[in-house]
């Protein structure tokens, strides 16, 4: 087998047996480039030490000539912080390249889909990102195509340093008026400002521990696309107890169903922008829900005591 050329990131912690089972399928690949980022275990907790220990023995198991560059943690950084800085590291290094997190198991296509679409769209500033994920129903037999969305997904993506030089983890222009009514102002929908604007406010301060949402909030204020395969390349393998978000293990989108996509697939102009943000929307985000309101809500009261007390 040819080596891939793609540099590729693997992002990894401390759950030792998804990550064997991820690292199998990029030992099958053999990337000429791999870079490998672990974060540290969590102050005073004995079970991180030993797995975080596990994990990177694993990813020491390399059989083929490949060079390797590693970012291991000494100390915790949390899952934020952690990966983003990952990231930044990687896109210090290379120009474009795929990221996989250890609990997202790939079909082996996805690689060369994800490699084929960097190439085709590396000159196109609109295109921020590819990736693996696709959650609509009853796709399994679009392989012969990809579609375009405003909503990158990232269990298993790639994107170019152009793109990633976008992004913002303190997201420190958020709360700016003009920035504000610039990135709401492209969600049309009532429930779709108020879903968003609460996530995007979430995690500028720091409510909760992740740096998604700051790459979404990137993709949709630079009125970004994302690329994703007509069918579903990838299984997130982790959820449950010892995931950090994703632990309810009866999620719908937990252990999707992978598929394969033909090589050159070409894109579906029967399904526009529009048409897929708006079944993302309601399926898949469920903006016109409780849990909109309740974010709001939350976010509302939050604000209000952070700002009392200062």
């Amino acid at each position: 087998m040819n080596q891939f050329k793609t540099p590729l990131l693997f992002i990894v912690f401390n759950r030792p047996e998804t990550t064997k089972i991820v690292f199998d399928e990029i030992k099958k690949l053999k990337p000429n480039k791999l870079f490998i980022a672990a974060d540290g275990p969590r102050p005073g907790n004995e079970n991180d030490r030993i797995r975080c220990i596990e994990v990177r023995r694993i990813t020491k198991n390399i059989d083929w000539k490949c060079d390797v560059e590693r970012l291991y943690r000494n100390k915790n950084m949390g899952c934020g912080a952690a990966v983003s800085s990952a990231i930044n590291w990687f896109f210090e290094k290379v120009d474009k390249g795929i990221i996989l997190e250890d609990d997202c198991l790939p079909d082996k296509s996805f690689f060369t889909f994800a490699e084929e679409m960097l190439e085709k769209y590396k000159d196109n500033p609109k295109v921020m990102q590819i990736t693996g994920d696709n959650f609509i129903r009853n796709s399994g037999n679009n392989k012969d195509h990809y579609m375009m969305s405003s909503y990158p997904h990232i269990w298993g993506w790639a994107t170019w340093k152009r793109a990633w030089r976008k992004y913002d983890f303190n997201m420190k222009i958020w709360n700016q008026k003009n920035i504000y009514q610039k990135v709401t102002g492209i969600k049309k929908g009532f429930w779709s400002k108020i879903y968003w604007t609460a996530l995007f406010d979430g995690a500028s301060h720091r409510v909760i521990d992740t740096w998604d949402y700051q790459w979404v909030y990137t993709v949709i204020s630079n009125q970004g696309l994302s690329i994703f395969p007509g069918v579903n390349l990838i299984s997130n393998i982790g959820f449950g107890k010892n995931s950090s978000h994703t632990k309810d293990d009866g999620y719908s989108l937990s252990n999707l169903a992978r598929f394969s996509i033909s090589k050159s697939p070409k894109i579906d102009k029967s399904k526009s922008v529009y048409i897929i943000d708006d079944y993302e929307e309601k399926n898949i985000f469920k903006v016109k829900s409780l849990k909109t309101l309740i974010l709001f809500l939350y976010y509302s009261v939050f604000y209000t005591i952070k700002i009392n007390e200062n």
